[in-house]
């Protein structure tokens, strides 16, 4: 049985598509099997995966316009199920009380396909984030060193414990790690680090701290749709994704061997 971990953060530049593309390759090139969900509208995940033109997307399964397998692309790295610009309008779309639930459902049935569901989500507080919280076991929150970035974490948190405390106890999800961006050795990145771990203390259960150093190349590689593992496999951020990407496996291996 797999289990669903998903890229999150309320607000835009931090790192988020890059991170689940890079994550996906990591765990793939350990022999897992991987899904990648892109669940925003502006569909990076899924061009720079090389998936440009999309039959079906994750937005015609919750239309029930297709079957879930119609709509998983395979790529040379992983699986992905992209998205679609319509997801744009997901607020007046999926509206009613159990539209909520959709991509839960839709990932309950691969998780015995799957070992690994990742969920690149918008930058918004909207139903798309909503329904990763539902359907997440795990959270990660990728950052940059200002401060609206690193208060957005603790936006995560609030909105996750609400839906963890409703009646319905509708998210079993915690954030289990934070990932600081674009890191350089400067003050304003180490005084970032330290209100990271700040936060990371008054979060509930044991959060990892990770960062991924800052490289031009992943600027490059959006043009080539290959992940950086791919492109540079001994670039500093190559190697620091291949360490997150090894705790995530360790949380996987703890979780299912109880």
């Amino acid at each position: 049985m797999g289990r669903i971990f998903a890229l999150c953060s309320q607000k835009g530049g931090t790192t988020k598509t890059s991170s689940a593309i890079e994550i996906a390759a990591c765990l793939s090139a350990e022999n897992h099997s991987v899904l990648l969900i892109d669940l925003d509208q502006q569909c990076d995940a899924s061009r720079n995966s090389g998936i440009e033109k999309p039959n079906k997307t994750i937005h015609d399964v919750f239309q029930q316009e297709c079957k879930i397998t119609d709509a998983i692309h395979k790529t040379e790295w992983y699986d992905i199920i992209p998205a679609s610009p319509a997801l744009s309008k997901a607020d007046k779309i999926y509206m009613e009380r159990d539209d909520v639930y959709l991509l839960k459902d839709v990932c309950e049935i691969l998780l015995n396909k799957y070992e690994f569901i990742i969920i690149d989500n918008p930058p918004a507080r909207n139903t798309l984030l909503n329904m990763t919280y539902i359907a997440a076991d795990y959270i990660i929150c990728p950052t940059l060193s200002d401060d609206n970035s690193v208060r957005g974490i603790i936006a995560v948190e609030q909105d996750l414990k609400k839906l963890r405390d409703s009646r319905n106890q509708d998210s079993h999800a915690y954030i289990i790690g934070i990932i600081l961006s674009i890191y350089e050795t400067t003050n304003s990145h180490k005084k970032a680090l330290e209100s990271l771990e700040n936060i990371s203390a008054a979060l509930p259960g044991d959060v990892f701290i990770s960062t991924v150093r800052k490289t031009i190349k992943m600027a490059e590689i959006k043009s080539l749709c290959v992940p950086l593992q791919i492109y540079d496999k001994y670039n500093n951020a190559s190697i620091d994704y291949r360490k997150i990407a090894k705790r995530i496996i360790d949380i996987y291996e703890e979780d299912i061997n109880g």
